[in-house]
């Protein structure tokens, strides 16, 4: 006999298990979800400083890159000069200067024509100081030589290329110069006094590389520029005479260091570079970039004495900067890349050229 079923019966869907409707689903236990938790914890733990490994590798190819990149710029500034390093070129006698309140009054020291050089091209080319002032007692050459070549290739400043991706605090100075300026980044960033305040205000323009005075130095001893009070100062007479040497000029290119980062940046901790247990990117003036210890380098020399030792250089870190490795106030080292034996005749890996004065 057939039975009617109604249409709520019809639409009623069984049970597909043995579990009656609404009971509840299985899940995870509390304790297998702490399980999961510390388990990821754990990953992410063991990825964490490998990422941190690889995001500093980048930075040191980063760092790699800008120093190929200056060189390459420096190749076509030297087809375009007579095959010149490129370096400040205003003398006592030659400063054509765009600005009336740059034509010195009287008679001037060359480091002053490479002062009033530097102060020019910064105003043509910063946004944010087109009024730059001139600064006194600066020898832009060591740590501003790329502003020649930036104004050849006329890129507007600051720029990245010049800051080793390592060198935090110049990248915080060139996102913000009128914060700088007014001292808003406080002890990461040079206070504005005593004698060095003015070339202090030129730092953002700065660059994490320098080169030493052996690619300009044109003077015989005893007028040469010598170290002085600290890594940062040094000594010039009015007899002092810097220029431009040409490529072909320089004795041993695979081994005389071009571009150097005035610190170690790359590794545990950061060295000021004369520090013999330093490594870092180096480029040499033949356009390779090559990691090497400080310590396998020439010791270097003194270039108004031939004849006696090292340079030596007194590291007094500022504010700013990575503090010396043995916790005292000064720390001392010999010259190295920076005072290299002979100059641009001279080398600095492999044994270095005693016959050069």
């Amino acid at each position: 006999m057939l039975h009617a079923t109604s249409v709520a019966e019809r639409g009623r869907k069984r049970p597909e298990s043995g579990h009656a409707p609404g009971a509840n689903a299985p899940g995870f236990t509390l304790v297998e979800l702490l399980i999961v938790i510390v388990v990821i914890a754990l990953l992410i733990a063991l990825l964490l400083p490998a990422l941190g490994g690889a995001r500093k590798a980048a930075r040191a190819q980063i760092c790699r890159s800008n120093l190929r990149q200056l060189t390459t710029a420096g190749g076509s500034y030297a087809l375009d000069f007579q095959d010149r390093i490129y370096m400040y070129s205003w003398t006592p006698n030659n400063i054509p200067t765009t600005y009336a309140d740059l034509v010195p009054p009287g008679g001037v020291f060359n480091s002053t024509a490479f002062s009033i050089q530097g102060t020019e091209i910064i105003r043509k080319h910063s946004p944010s100081e087109p009024n730059f002032a001139l600064v006194p007692l600066w020898l832009p050459a060591i740590e501003y030589t790329h502003l020649i070549i930036l104004d050849y290739l006329l890129s507007a400043f600051p720029t990245p290329i010049a800051a080793c991706p390592e060198d935090r605090n110049l990248l915080l100075w060139q996102r913000d110069i009128p914060g700088f300026n007014a001292g808003i980044f406080g002890t990461q960033q040079p206070a504005f006094t005593g004698f060095e305040a003015g070339f202090m205000h030129a730092k953002p323009y700065s660059s994490s590389y320098e080169t030493g005075p052996g690619t300009y130095e044109r003077s015989k001893p005893p007028d040469r520029l010598r170290q002085s009070a600290n890594q940062y100062i040094y000594g010039t007479d009015s007899n002092a005479r810097f220029g431009a040497y040409r490529l072909d000029e320089v004795a041993y290119p695979s081994l005389k260091v071009h571009l150097y980062d005035t610190h170690q940046r790359h590794h545990s901790r950061t060295l000021f570079f004369a520090h013999p247990d330093a490594s870092q990117p180096l480029l040499f003036f033949d356009g390779s970039v090559v990691e090497r210890r400080t310590r396998d380098s020439g010791n270097g020399w003194q270039a108004n004495f031939p004849d006696q030792g090292p340079t030596t250089i007194h590291y007094m870190p500022y504010q700013y900067e990575a503090p010396t490795s043995n916790g005292a106030v000064t720390e001392d080292f010999f010259g190295h890349y920076r005072w290299t034996r002979g100059g641009i005749r001279g080398a600095d890996f492999g044994g270095e050229v005693t016959n050069v004065r």
